[in-house]
């Protein structure tokens, strides 16, 4: 069966309340990947893992993307034990607002041994690689 009648889609206006509460949202990008080389000449009997509490911080707004996921490191409270002397584990944030140029990563934890990476620069593609130990 063939139809003539072409489809067509009604316009769409927003209500300017919800224009409005558009206007103070950041546009933020896909998700940030970070790969880490954790290097420690002494690996035996060490453990780390990750915590929930993990952030991205960008520098100009203070904007917190939050860890969506994390590879080959576990969750706390369960530990991961080294298995030499550069431990690699990834993890996954929440994008970054289109306007960050630079950001930490910020563990925070009650305990004094969270991890931290201070003022990675932003670029293109939002896949980082860093070491840390």
């Amino acid at each position: 069966m063939t139809l003539n009648n072409p489809v067509v889609s009604p316009a769409v206006e927003l209500d300017q309340s919800i224009r409005l509460s558009l206007q103070g949202h950041t546009e933020v990008r896909g998700q940030v990947i970070v790969h880490v080389k954790y290097a420690t000449p002494l690996w035996q009997d060490c453990m780390i893992r990750i915590w929930q509490t993990t952030y991205l911080v960008a520098h100009n707004t203070g904007h917190r993307s939050k860890i969506l996921n994390a590879i080959n490191i576990t969750w706390y409270p369960v530990y991961t034990p080294l298995t030499g002397p550069d431990t690699r584990f990834t993890l996954i944030f929440e994008g970054l607002p289109k306007n960050c140029t630079s950001f930490d990563l910020i563990e925070e934890t009650d305990q004094r041994d969270g991890f931290e990476y201070k003022d990675i620069q932003r670029n293109q593609s939002d896949v980082y690689q860093i070491t840390m130990g």
